[in-house]
């Protein structure tokens, strides 16, 4: 049951990643993620799904501290993430670990 806790925690994390790296893409360095959101384009990315991402944000600290995600932090991940990666298709970058 731990090893699929860690598991499941990892895949989280590996989101996140993939997530944050596309939206540093080409940005200012440096900055905390939240800071990274308000940089992005309009025309790119709508302000549904900004404020999506700006949801995310207490997602993205619990990731980072280990804690367990509830449902709708896991959809609300998943969703962005997948976003994301249609996104990253079109553009032909990839972000992998």
């Amino acid at each position: 049951m731990k090893y699929d806790l860690a598991r499941e925690m990892a895949k989280h994390y590996q989101k996140l990643y993939i997530i944050e790296n596309y939206i540093r893409e080409e940005k200012q360095k440096n900055l905390y993620f939240h800071e990274y959101i308000s940089l992005l384009n309009e025309i790119e990315f709508s302000k549904d799904f900004k404020q999506k991402l700006y949801k995310l944000v207490k997602v993205r600290n619990k990731i980072c501290h280990m804690e367990i995600l509830d449902i709708e932090e896991k959809k609300l991940l998943d969703l962005c993430y997948k976003e994301i990666t249609k996104k990253e298709q079109k553009s032909n970058k990839t972000y992998t670990i």
